[in-house]
């Protein structure tokens, strides 16, 4: 699958998954998570992060105020249906219920733009609706137990629903079925954090893309030592980035590592340096972010000083630890908690702070640490693991190195991998340092 494609084709692959993901994943989580009727609503520039993930690739935003509902029917299947302005391609995916808006004239919509596909459905049919009284009709009409809306206190993906609009639903509803309101943040989570194989397939590929950048942008095409700064390194990788076809979901960091003192400031890189990124694009709605490492060669120097070697083949040895802890069903706690228990005692001090990956950088999902706690992450960390998930397996190592005894060293790592069929998978991982010359050529060697 080219990654370098046409809008179009970009956005039929786009579309083609969404449809995908309503038909084979929403059902499913669906019945996990015992919602019968699942109500998605927002105002343009104030969108859930769940409607972003649910709207056709050319539909970039909420139109005024859309919503979109989900029954879920005695067999299994769902019933999709969306209220919002006609025309906006939602009707591809939704079957169109607000079919006579009250203090709407159509037809106006089709003088202005005559050649917009107008199907049966939305012609001007029955009573007038305003937007409320549409959704109350189809409550009382399929009579659900329990009516799941985007609210929550543990993360920002359960909790896309404003308040404005969780107050109108409420009060349009009649009595007895504000009492059958519950939140949808499990449903949120599950919808989010889950991908189809075909998505997998994909996201690898551009993993494979990023790091071949990334490759590029730690060698000595990039980096000339004694001249180039890490500052032009980062942008650089974001620039390359875009040309690329990616778009920067965080700004690229390039700090240096000198001899056990780390350095974010803006510096020349020298030889000797160890030079490590963090990275983040985004390519077709979604995200990527991994480190890497390179040192740069002394004059004379072939490999790197071993100590740094060997600290860095221990940090990936205790990063590989932390991807065998993971096991299906259990929580980030849970994982965080063995992993630690596994890693620390030793030479080196860990630091995990592993996320999920997907729609969002910081995606959905149960997190596995922080930098800043080590200990239990309230809420989010009570998040179980599940099959078709993405992970950034992030750490840093702190520990020595003999050559360098200024002080302690850190290796930052960060891989991106898949939980899948009750175990982690590496895509694409970083074994060795990656090694700069210090002196230039006329020649590069060919980038990998």
């Amino acid at each position: 699958m080219a990654l370098l494609m046409s809008t179009k084709r970009r956005y039929d692959l786009r579309n083609r998954f969404l449809k995908e993901r309503l038909e084979k994943i929403l059902p499913s989580i669906m019945q996990e998570t015992d919602i019968d009727m699942w109500i998605v609503a927002a105002r343009e520039h104030n969108e859930d992060p769940v409607m972003f993930s649910m709207l056709p690739a050319t539909m970039m935003s909420a139109r005024r105020t859309t919503v979109l509902v989900f029954v879920k029917r005695k067999d299994g299947s769902v019933e999709k249906m969306c209220m919002g302005r006609k025309n906006g391609g939602l009707d591809r995916f939704y079957r169109n219920v607000w079919v006579n808006q009250k203090d709407s004239n159509w037809g106006l919509d089709t003088l202005l733009m005559p050649d917009r596909d107008r199907n049966e459905e939305s012609q001007e049919t029955g009573n007038p609706e305003d937007i409320m009284e549409c959704l109350v009709r189809l409550v009382k009409n399929y009579q659900p137990q329990k009516i799941g809306l985007n609210y929550s206190e543990v993360t920002a993906f359960g909790d896309g629903l404003s308040h404005s609009l969780y107050q109108k639903i409420r009060e349009s509803l009649p009595p007895m079925y504000q009492q059958r309101i519950v939140s949808a943040e499990h449903l949120c989570v599950r919808w989010l954090e889950t991908r189809l194989d075909s998505e997998l397939k994909m996201y690898q590929e551009i993993v494979k893309k990023a790091h071949k950048i990334i490759r590029r942008g730690l060698s000595n095409e990039v980096i000339q030592p004694g001249k180039t700064t890490n500052k032009e390194v980062e942008y650089w990788l974001m620039e390359e980035g875009e040309r690329q076809g990616f778009f920067n979901w965080f700004n690229t960091i390039v700090t240096l590592r000198r001899e056990g003192q780390n350095i974010g400031r803006e510096e020349v890189i020298q030889p000797g340096d160890l030079v490590h990124c963090d990275v983040g694009y985004q390519l077709m709605g979604y995200n990527y972010d991994s480190q890497a490492n390179a040192y740069v060669l002394k004059p004379g120097e072939i490999q790197p000083p071993e100590g740094l070697a060997a600290l860095y083949r221990e940090s990936r040895q205790a990063q590989k630890t932390l991807m065998e802890t993971f096991r299906l069903g259990m929580t980030g706690n849970e994982i965080l908690k063995e992993a630690r228990e596994k890693l620390t005692g030793g030479k080196l001090k860990p630091f995990i702070y592993v996320h999920p990956l997907g729609v969002h950088g910081h995606g959905a999902g149960p997190n596995i640490g922080r930098t800043d706690n080590q200990e239990c992450i309230k809420g989010t960390g009570d998040h179980v693991v599940h099959n078709q998930t993405l992970f950034a397996m992030e750490m840093s190592v702190v520990g020595d190195v003999p050559e360098w005894p200024e002080g302690p060293t850190v290796i930052g790592l960060e891989t991106e991998t898949i939980f899948r069929d009750g175990h982690i998978v590496e895509i694409d991982p970083q074994e060795d340092l990656y090694l700069i010359r210090s002196e230039m050529v006329s020649e590069l060697e060919p980038v990998v």
